[in-house]
């Protein structure tokens, strides 16, 4: 467990008990953040959620945020590990503070490529929708 102290731009939210606090785009909403207990965010949304992963108190709900915001991460009383996409990345000695911002730079990507994220993306969000209402489908049916 750590103790993670958040801000939002310069001003204090809450500090976590949990096993972790996670930033998440809407595109990675639909996976850990998801499964963490945050919410599903259409993947177009211009946003960042934060979300406890196993909290240790009663505030346990996520929080969405405007994506020209600045994020602060900072561990309290013991270290803390980073990880992006699944891979350690870093860690913090107690005090120490990592900021999630969004990147000003721009990713170019072939026309092709372009097209067939958007598609992907309409179908994703889709079929979370239709898996969270249809508790008897099976995969077949979300095709």
């Amino acid at each position: 467990m750590v103790r993670v102290k958040t801000f939002v731009d310069d001003d204090e939210f809450l500090t976590y008990s949990a096993d972790g606090v996670m930033v998440a785009t809407p595109t990675g909403s639909t996976g850990y953040n998801f499964s963490a207990g945050g919410p599903v965010v259409e993947a177009t949304l211009p946003v960042m959620i934060l979300t406890p992963v196993a909290p240790h108190f009663t505030i346990d709900r996520s929080i969405v945020v405007a994506d020209d915001k600045v994020i602060r991460l900072v561990a309290q009383d013991k270290p803390a590990i980073i990880v992006a996409d699944g891979q350690d990345i870093g860690s913090l000695d107690a005090g120490q503070f990592v900021e999630v911002r969004k990147s000003l730079r721009r990713f170019a990507s072939s026309p092709r490529a372009a097209s067939i994220s958007r598609r992907a993306s309409t179908r994703a969000f889709e079929r979370v929708m239709l898996s969270l209402s249809c508790w008897s489908c099976t995969p077949t049916d979300w095709a």
